[in-house]
């Protein structure tokens, strides 16, 4: 199977998501890979311009950034959490701008696909691609 093909049929997948109250976080918790992830969404410069990322809930503190959701496989059923996630806290907070951030030449590929179907699916506008050392930013509009 083709690559957009396989995450076509990920993304189609409906991911259970919890809400998770915060203060000031927008946050979701979600099982994918056999783990339990947190996506969230901050809006730390109260501009309307929120900073999204996800991670393991239980990370190992001896390894922190042992993921081990970004291999293989496993990398589209969390691929399919986070979207699910993402097009919640859109509809839900319909932000003004929002961004995030890949390291690592695997996750750039695949955030560039993510990018591609927000703008298909939301009519966000992908505006700009920063680089930060070794990483990517991914900048959205309304």
């Amino acid at each position: 199977m083709k690559f957009k093909n396989y995450i076509n049929e990920v993304l189609k997948k409906n991911t259970p998501l919890t809400n998770v109250s915060s203060s000031g976080a927008y946050q979701l918790r979600f099982k994918a890979a056999g783990e339990e992830w947190m996506f969230l969404a901050n809006d730390t410069t109260f501009s309307d311009d929120w900073d999204i990322y996800f991670t393991k809930v239980n990370v190992d503190p001896l390894d922190p950034w042992s993921l081990k959701g970004d291999v293989g496989p496993k990398v589209f059923e969390v691929f399919a959490g986070v979207a699910e996630a993402l097009k919640k806290f859109i509809k839900e907070n319909k932000p003004e701008y929002f961004h995030f951030t890949a390291q690592g030449e695997s996750r750039v590929k695949l955030y560039k696909k993510l990018s591609k179907l927000i703008e298909r699916k939301t009519g966000y506008e992908h505006i700009t691609t920063k680089t930060k050392g070794k990483s990517v930013i991914f900048y959205f509009s309304k």
